[in-house]
């Protein structure tokens, strides 16, 4: 027979890692009231938060709002679905609206010319990108810092030194992360 210990010891460890951290039906019908309430569709808060379900599953972190899932310092905007940009739900910051990076941010976008889900980055660490898609992004970061972007195989990217962008042609799926400083 195990100890209580070890079950609690391993629950504690599975919510730091953020393991589990699917919303609970309560919060997922939270969700979908903000959602309604910022003007989506019954249609679209559903399809909304099957897209937020395959990310907390893939990528993991915690939903925090009817389109945004935080994880590590990493926020990440998933696109409402029928529009080409994300877009803030429920009152929240969003640093990677329309395109344009709020001043001290990394922002990565899934789809070519910063449409699609958006990831923005501030505090300097390694983020998994979770696409393979082509996409596009934009470093607002204080100027001369810069980023690097790791690829499958090993190898890196310094890139260009902030402010600096690539609104077309960055193939997510041979990406494995970037670092924003």
């Amino acid at each position: 027979m195990v100890p209580r210990s070890r079950f609690a010891v391993v629950g504690v460890l599975l919510l730091l890692l953020g393991l589990g951290a699917a919303p609970t039906a309560s919060a997922a019908s939270g969700f979908a009231a903000q959602a309604r309430a910022s003007g989506l569709s019954a249609q679209q808060s559903t399809r909304l938060q099957d897209e937020v379900d395959g990310y907390l599953a893939r990528w993991g972190g915690r939903q925090v709002a009817p389109n945004r899932v935080e994880r590590d310092g990493a926020v990440l905007t998933v696109v409402v679905p029928g529009e080409e940009r994300s877009r803030s739900l429920a009152g929240q910051v969003d640093h990677c609206r329309n395109g344009w990076v709020d001043f001290g941010w990394f922002c990565a976008y899934e789809r070519e010319d910063g449409q699609g889900s958006s990831l923005a980055l501030y505090s300097c660490a390694w983020q998994h990108v979770p696409w393979l898609s082509v996409g596009s992004w934009q470093d607002n970061q204080t100027p001369g810092t810069r980023s690097t972007m790791y690829f499958v195989g090993g190898s890196s990217w310094h890139m260009p030194a902030a402010p600096s962008w690539q609104r077309y042609g960055v193939v997510w799926g041979i990406v494995t992360g970037v670092r924003n400083c």
